[in-house]
């Protein structure tokens, strides 16, 4: 196992990252340990062992190597004899291949401590200070905390609470920490009025914030008040209040068709003339962008790169699944059911609900060119890969998408490859799905929408498009139509 940092920055706090290689287990990835450290100091304990044994001697060096140990001994521990996650155990293999969150869960139980402490130590204060608590900042404070050390977990499931729901939250305690200071004032939990609602909106428009983004922060402070009405903090219900909301709007409207999806799947990008021929096709792009792009397609690690993002895009539009699963599709959740063919047999990672997905030809035979499991590639990265593959196929006219940023709403300018990201691929599945007339309920159970109403949101249809299935759907239901 190896440690090291992301960043390009060379002072301030980087999160350590752990490399691990198990020939044996055919386990090679990567972790992030929620470990920081300072990284002038870390660069510096790299240069030679001896910078690394000055670096041991400090505060800071000697809590990280105790912790790497330990996180080692984790590890090796749980590869070979498993691990006790919620009281269950659980080993390291799953479905023939390793389960990276059981690697996740082994981290954990060794970075969980300095949390625990932290709570531990966070309590015994509270104890004496305890009106403290009733402040939003404080509370919130705390309620990270227990999030982020397994205390406070999803209602429905009792599964742990994501790191991206905890970033949110991080995020919205800074919004409020900033306007606390603009308006000369601690928020108490009593506080939480229409009036403070109406401020609190207005100091995101000011800042010319997307509706989405406003109604995030409105939605993470109404958990929080939820539970500190809970814990009975506080009798305030003005929360509660019906127009005490925000309305987020859809950017991501964009979903290729069948006919783009082909387009995507046999681009052919494997030697640089190729990829030079598509580039110099290409129109209606900045011409110094064109020069760096064909730099860079010079690069065979950067056309393998794109090609890799385009498979797993791909798979992502034949199966209608959130990145997170569709990233992990691989050979050994095939099955054949009888009389019916071959099927993705998946287990969601945020539902736990199994389903069957029918298997694309085109996604056995991508499995197939990788060796049965997809790449291994973070979902920035194909993000940004995915665009470029969009613009090689041409797709340089204009999205038409209106977005609102300060209470104006404007076409925001993009072109249609410019548009396109993981979230992309589930949209193609269920809009074009539901094109083909299949039943709402058939895609729902797919692609996991835990409504009718909130799929048919999801949907884009053009209008024409729209009163064609209003149509069909009325004549389903028994409406009278002139044969």
């Amino acid at each position: 196992m190896e440690y090291f940092i992301r960043t390009t920055k060379k002072e301030g706090r980087a999160s350590l990252y752990c490399r691990i290689r198990k020939p044996k287990w055919n386990i090679n990835t990567t972790l992030r340990t929620d470990l920081s450290v300072d990284i002038n100091a870390w660069n510096k304990s790299q240069r030679s062992a001896n910078a690394w044994n000055q670096y041991a001697q400090t505060d800071e060096g000697k809590h990280v190597e105790e912790t790497m140990r330990a996180i080692d001994e984790s590890i090796n521990f749980t590869v070979e004899h498993g691990i006790r996650v919620r009281g269950v155990h659980r080993t390291i293999e799953v479905d023939g291949a390793y389960n990276k969150q059981i690697l996740e869960e082994a981290i954990k139980t060794i970075t969980n401590r300095d949390l625990l402490a932290r709570q531990k130590e966070y309590k015994e204060s509270v104890k004496v200070a305890r009106p403290k608590e009733n402040t939003l900042v404080a509370f919130t404070e705390r309620y990270i905390l227990e999030c982020q050390t397994g205390e406070r977990l999803k209602h429905e499931t009792n599964a742990p609470i994501s790191a991206s729901y905890i970033k949110n939250l991080k995020a919205f305690r800074n919004q409020i920490l900033e306007f606390q200071k603009a308006k000369h004032k601690v928020l108490g939990l009593d506080d939480i009025t229409m009036d403070f609602y109406k401020s609190f909106r207005q100091f995101f428009l000011d800042k010319k914030y997307s509706p989405n983004t406003i109604a995030r922060h409105i939605r993470d402070l109404k958990t929080l008040m939820r539970a500190a009405c809970d814990e009975k903090l506080t009798a305030n219900t003005e929360w509660q209040n019906r127009s005490f909301s925000a309305k987020s709007e859809d950017v991501d409207n964009i979903w290729l068709t069948d006919d783009q999806v082909q387009q995507m799947y046999d681009l052919d990008i494997t030697t640089y003339d190729q990829a030079k021929a598509l580039l110099e096709n290409v129109k209606g792009i900045d011409e110094e962008y064109r020069k760096s792009l064909q730099h860079a397609l010079k690069r065979e690690v950067y056309r393998i790169n794109l090609m890799n993002a385009r498979d797993i895009f791909i798979v992502g539009c034949l199966t209608g699944q959130r990145v997170s699963d569709y990233k992990r599709i691989n050979v050994s959740m095939i099955e054949k059911l009888a009389k019916a063919g071959k099927f993705l047999n998946i287990t969601q990672q945020k539902t736990g609900k199994k389903i069957y997905v029918p298997l694309d030809v085109r996604v056995e035979k991508i499995l197939s060119r990788h060796g049965g499991r997809l790449p291994k590639m973070f979902d920035q990265h194909i993000n940004d890969h995915i665009k470029v593959v969009g613009l090689l196929c041409g797709w340089t006219h204009p999205a038409h998408i209106e977005q609102t940023r300060g209470g104006m709403t404007y076409d925001n300018g993009k072109k249609f490859y410019e548009c396109i990201m993981t979230h992309t691929a589930r949209r193609t599945f269920a809009t074009e799905w539901y094109k083909k007339d299949a039943p709402l309920s058939a895609i729902m159970t797919v692609t996991g929408h835990s409504s009718e109403a909130m799929l048919r949101r999801y949907l884009k249809l053009n209008d024409q498009e729209k009163g064609r299935q209003a149509a069909i759907e009325l004549a389903q239901r028994g409406f009278k139509q002139a044969k």
